[in-house]
């Protein structure tokens, strides 16, 4: 038996489909919710990073125009600094007068 063209087209297309729809894996709710909290911490994680270059930038742009450019070895003890140690240079660098001031405080931290 010979179908007509158009019939022959349209069973080829939805077995395919069948086909297609018979491969495509199957996700539980288990794993659903597994990638669920996962795209949660990245997004969590991405606010945190996005916070901390945030406010190292400030404090660098703060520093720069309170005690001049700092030497790469400050630059990066200072780029070096977790986020609350990065706003605790934040206030105390209002009260800096040079460069030995940025010395003091990071030697105290660390």
């Amino acid at each position: 038996m010979i179908l007509p063209e158009e019939l022959t087209r349209s069973f080829w297309a939805e077995l395919q489909a069948y086909e297609e729809e018979r491969r495509m894996p199957y996700i539980t709710s288990v794993e659903e919710i597994g990638f669920e909290r996962g795209r949660q911490e990245g997004r969590q994680e991405g606010r945190q990073e996005g916070r901390q270059e945030g406010e190292q930038s400030l404090v660098m742009r703060q520093l720069t125009r309170r005690v001049g450019a700092l030497p790469e070895d400050l630059q990066s003890q200072v780029e070096a600094l977790p986020l609350a140690q990065l706003e605790e240079l934040g206030e105390a660098l209002l009260d800096f007068a040079g460069l030995t001031d940025l010395v003091s405080w990071l030697t105290q931290v660390n």
